[in-house]
């Protein structure tokens, strides 16, 4: 199945051929021998099905509010250098609309999330490129219906600023916290402080050298019977590069592209590295 890349991955056509594709790519599940392949199912069947709970359709409702919040604060937040390079307020919110939209994580995916979690009902979570904090959002409403679990969300951006506002506004702040800063230098040490990890979502690059380094960094730092996701594993050849090689990794037993998002089940208990590898390994 091929989606038009000009199509807005928010469109109502672009979430029914995503759920369609999801459709198709849950008996690749069937009597997989990762323990966490039937939570990757049912959340996967949910989604196709458009099945949720009341709490979740309560919180994707809040999210999806909170998303349409977020351009004004990208105008307010940039009116200075607006002024500086001549945009009217009217373009300016043009773009960010734009970038909100391409940039944030589509509803459907979102949705996966929140079901993912659910799901999976993991205790320490990390998540590498917090954006604008829509998938952050969407996975710590989870925990938070869960009542239990906690979240630490890297970025260097000062748009994840907004993230951080974000979560605030949606009463989220106990179960995800932004760790602000170089990811390659502040990764290694919060590995150290939170681990075990039992999920993680890798979106801070979109490099195959800096995603598969990424990926590498956290590897030992999970649970037997974790689940990490990927996004944009499509996006262009290096990203395809990068999930092929990840795939391929020593320690990962489950593999499941779904065109934009890829899951990975990790088998086998975390195995630390030494300081020197550790210190490479961020590079």
């Amino acid at each position: 199945m091929k989606l038009n890349a000009h199509i807005p991955p928010t469109s109502p056509a672009v979430t029914v051929a995503h759920r369609a594709l999801i459709a198709t790519r849950i008996r690749r599940l069937y009597g997989h021998h990762h323990p966490r392949s039937g939570a990757i199912a049912r959340a996967l069947g949910d989604v196709a099905a458009g099945r949720l709970a009341a709490g979740e359709r309560e919180w994707l409702a809040r999210i999806e509010a909170r998303r349409a919040e977020i351009p004004f604060e990208f105008v307010a937040a940039d009116a200075n250098a607006r002024s500086d390079r001549g945009i009217d307020a009217a373009e300016h919110l043009g773009r960010a609309w734009e970038v909100c939209r391409w940039v944030s994580i589509p509803p459907v995916w979102g949705r996966f999330l929140t079901r993912l979690v659910g799901e999976l009902s993991p205790g320490c979570c990390i998540e590498l490129g917090t954006g604008l904090g829509v998938s952050g959002a969407h996975q710590a409403a989870a925990l938070e219906l869960l009542g239990r679990g906690h979240m630490t969300t890297m970025d260097n951006h000062e748009a994840s600023k907004i993230a951080e506002r974000g979560f605030s506004e949606l009463g989220l702040e106990h179960r995800i916290a932004l760790r602000f800063g170089d990811i390659d230098e502040t990764l290694a040490p919060l590995l150290e402080q939170i681990a075990p990890i039992d999920y993680a979502l890798l979106d801070a690059a979109h490099s195959e050298s800096e995603t598969v380094r990424h990926f590498d960094a956290v590897l030992p730092y999970l649970s037997d019977g974790a689940v990490v996701v990927l996004d944009d594993i499509t996006q262009t050849s290096e990203m395809k590069r990068a999930w092929r090689t990840i795939a391929g990794r020593d320690g990962v037993s489950l593999a499941l592209g779904l065109r934009r998002i890829g899951v990975l089940g990790i088998s086998g208990p975390a195995r630390r590295p030494s300081a020197e590898s550790r210190r490479s390994a961020v590079r």
